[in-house]
């Protein structure tokens, strides 16, 4: 559920038309993905490159579907001492971004973030290792969380 964390996908400083989804891989088998559209931000796309100085996505915006679970997930992101997931400093160029993102309190560095722009959307996909942020381990009837943790960000982005 500390997966969810990947919603981290980019925010902005403006409510944009956003979609962040998560996919989660239980182990030793299942999934579920863990969805939001509150991203707050702003993403610019200048002279060919994309920028962002701090783009935030509210813990408690993230749905797996399953009430329960969402709880579960709040707490092991610790939504209470850390309610928002940020991603800042995002730069890319010729479709490969990188990035900080916090989840918990925890900062880490994103590479390798592949992303494509389509007119006034951007697609992005990366993947989080949630062991670097220092999450409690999830299990839960004998059923994990896989340590990686793919996440996919649809967003509107500003043209200059």
């Amino acid at each position: 559920m500390k997966l969810i964390i990947l919603f981290i996908v980019l925010l902005l400083n403006v409510a944009l038309a956003a979609e962040v989804t998560t996919f989660v891989k239980l182990t030793p088998s299942g999934s579920f993905e863990a969805k939001t559209d509150h991203v707050t931000g702003r993403i610019v796309s200048k002279a060919g490159k994309l920028q962002a100085k701090k783009l935030l996505v509210p813990v408690d915006s993230l749905k797996t579907g399953i009430g329960l679970r969402d709880e579960h997930l709040k707490k092991y992101l610790k939504m209470k001492e850390h309610p928002y997931i940020t991603l800042t400093d995002l730069e890319g160029e010729n479709g490969v971004a990188k990035a900080t993102i916090n989840i918990a309190g925890v900062s880490n560095k994103l590479f390798g973030i592949d992303y494509s722009v389509k007119g006034k959307e951007v697609n992005a996909k990366f993947m989080i290792d949630v062991l670097k942020f220092k999450l409690d381990k999830v299990k839960y009837f004998n059923i994990g969380v896989d340590n990686i943790v793919n996440v996919n960000v649809k967003l509107n982005i500003d043209k200059k």
